[in-house]
Parts: structure tokens; sequence; C-alpha cells
């Protein structure tokens, strides 16, 4: 079975602080079916379903982008220090 958590780079790394706040609060949104017109975060989900491929089911890139929301945001604004090595190789988290 592929590991597709680690075959590209985390989705969110390249945002500003703004832009992942931004994606953050979509999320929410989307989840209390609040939607907008425009949702930052239903691109990222389709962006994400276009690097794993189409042959896999929608929700799996809907995990997998939140994974990444939400290590990149633990990872700037929590500044994860004293985890293992294993649990972050567990959780896709790089330390500094």
């Amino acid at each position: 079975m592929r590991n597709i958590q680690k075959e590209f780079k985390n989705l969110f790394c390249d945002f500003t602080d703004s832009e992942l706040e931004k994606c953050y609060r979509s999320r929410i949104r989307i989840l209390n079916k609040t939607n907008e017109d425009y949702e930052p975060y239903k691109d990222m989900v389709k962006k994400c379903q276009k690097l794993i491929g189409y042959e896999y089911n929608p929700k799996m890139a809907d995990a997998i982008c939140e994974g990444h929301m939400f290590n990149e945001i633990a990872k700037r604004f929590f500044k994860i220090v004293n985890m293992s090595d294993d649990l972050c190789e567990v959780y896709g988290i790089k330390k500094r």
C-alpha cells in the first residue's frame, strides 16, 4: 500500500500565516455548512486530489489536506520541539 502522505510535501508550507488562517476558517465554515461562494480549503482539496490521483476516494484527499493543514498550524503556532523522532515521522512533522 502506498504511503501517499509522504509522497509529496506539505500543501500548506508555502502559505503565509494569514492564508493559513483563511484556509482554517474556510474548513470550519464547511464543517458547519455555512459555506461562502469561495472557500480556499476546497481548492486545496482539489489540488490534493490531483496530486494523489483521481482513482482514490475524494474523502482521502480531504483527510490528507486536513492533516497537512493541522500539521502546518502545529509547526508554526505551537512550536512543537519536544516530540520524539518516531512520533515526528508518524505525523510527517520535520523538526527544526
